[in-house]
């Protein structure tokens, strides 16, 4: 009954939901072509313009895109153990890549480009930011390298968890970008038990490919990789006090404002202690005659039976 119902997710107006296990992806498609399934959140990103606006099964079917929790940043190693030590070489590291070429050869119109380690479905996430974002620009990195310990090149190890196969495409075109530079990239590819032993090596890496997310805000995913509290460095190797007194301001009840975010979002693109890639969407594909609405639960899972139907 809605009146004992705390959350949308519990809300129900039908009496049977029959969930089905479909696997392959042209199977899914097929399924809902077929009026087999009414409602999925995993048909593939080559299949959605068949059930977007204008496909042949646009008349049956709405596509919507919903932000996830699986973007992407590039974080870089920043003790004396490895190169990017040098601000100057990470900032050519960063001004090297370019983001929203990215975003378009790997994810079309199915994601959006991170201007921060996080997105912009957080509450604490200002817009504005966007207009000082560091972008892409080859010359500019040029000239930071340049002004680099390493200016005719250097070699760099990237790690990462294996089992994506975006994250491959992603570790390769960064491979090509910052091979403009004369910067040979070796990609580790590894298990996520070993990569987690691998990240607590100062020697081990020099630039991590990694996932961030937190079910609230922004500032609690900044935390996971900043706050250096009982370590001395961020997990990046940061030994930095001004960050840290950043950071914890920012984290504070008084303090967590849109002024202290933004200047922590300005320290951390000004020193280059990180750098945003890339973020897909997930998609929901449903039948437009039967189902009005649907729920995400906290971790952006489709929540089964917390549907609308008409």
């Amino acid at each position: 009954k809605d009146q004992l119902c705390k959350t949308p997710g519990q809300i129900h107006n039908v009496q049977n939901i029959k969930l089905q296990l479909v696997q392959e992806s042209a199977q899914m498609t097929n399924a809902l072509a077929t009026n087999q399934v009414d409602l999925s959140a995993k048909v593939s990103a080559e299949d959605i313009p068949n059930f977007a606006e204008g496909g042949q099964y646009s008349t049956t079917y709405n596509v919507d895109l919903v932000n996830n929790d699986s973007g992407y940043a590039l974080i870089p190693n920043c003790s004396e153990e490895s190169p990017l030590h040098d601000e100057n070489l990470r900032k050519a590291v960063f001004w090297a890549i370019d983001t929203a070429m990215m975003k378009t050869a790997l994810l079309g119109e199915g994601g959006q480009v991170n201007i921060c380690f996080g997105d912009s479905r957080y509450p604490d996430y200002d817009a504005a930011w966007e207009e000082s974002y560091m972008g892409a620009d080859l010359a500019t990195a040029q000239e930071f390298m340049a002004q680099s310990e390493y200016p005719d090149g250097c070699d760099l190890v990237l790690h990462m968890s294996s089992g994506l196969i975006l994250k491959d495409s992603m570790a390769e075109l960064i491979q090509a970008y910052l091979g403009q530079l004369n910067i040979n990239v070796e990609i580790k590819s590894m298990p996520i038990g070993q990569y987690l032993q691998n990240e607590g090596d100062p020697a081990g890496w020099d630039l991590g490919l990694a996932n961030f997310s937190a079910p609230d805000y922004l500032i609690n995913v900044w935390i996971k990789l900043f706050d250096a509290t009982g370590r001395g460095t961020t997990k990046n190797f940061i030994a930095d006090e001004e960050l840290q007194a950043k950071v914890e301001t920012a984290a504070s009840i008084d303090g967590h404002t849109a002024e202290a975010m933004t200047d922590l979002f300005n320290y951390l693109n000004d020193h280059a202690y990180v750098y945003g890639l890339i973020q897909p969407y997930n998609n929901v594909v449903y039948n437009k005659d039967k189902i009005s609405g649907y729920v995400f639960d906290m971790n952006i899972r489709l929540a089964p039976g917390a549907f609308t139907f008409n």
